[in-house]
């Protein structure tokens, strides 16, 4: 299992700051956030 060093979370975080555009979409980002390592676990 591998972690999530400082330099990736805040590199993943930039990206995705990048794409937030309204106040709509950043309301869904957490939900967002939980599914995608639910979907990788399970291989979805």
């Amino acid at each position: 299992m591998s972690t999530i060093t400082q330099t990736k979370l805040k590199s993943f975080a930039t990206e995705l700051a990048q794409g937030i555009r309204t106040q709509g979409y950043l309301a869904n980002v957490p939900a967002s956030l939980l599914k995608m390592p639910v979907k990788a676990a399970l291989g979805a």
